[in-house]
């Protein structure tokens, strides 16, 4: 929340995508569409990205800034030194196989004793 009374008025997220080496920005800041009641804390939200930033096995860095109403062009937290968020994004199962033994190759004795 804001450090003062006059709340925060909007919340801003940036999306980057992991090129292997570096983080590479796909969504600039841009606002959530959360709208804040004066005096409230947001305590979460659902913020639903493009079908472009939900690539199966890629790993995204998500970052949130906040704008508050303390003046008439808001004071902004500083986003850009935060350490974000990262996640995988995967919807692919894994997939096992038996490949040893040989379909038929195992033979129960079922007369041998126990002991």
């Amino acid at each position: 929340g804001a450090q003062n009374s006059g709340g925060v008025n909007k919340v801003q997220i940036q999306i980057s995508s992991h090129t292997g080496s570096e983080w590479s920005i796909l969504t600039n800041w841009s606002d959530t569409g959360i709208a804040v009641i004066s005096g409230t804390q947001i305590s979460s939200y659902t913020y639903i990205t493009d079908s472009q930033h939900r690539i199966s096995g890629k790993k995204y860095l998500i970052k949130t800034r906040a704008f508050d109403n303390a003046l008439s062009d808001a004071n902004i937290e500083v986003g850009d030194i935060k350490t974000g968020y990262e996640i995988i994004y995967d919807t692919n199962p894994p997939v096992s196989n038996i490949t040893k033994p040989n379909s038929g190759e195992l033979s129960f004795n079922t007369n041998l004793p126990l002991t």
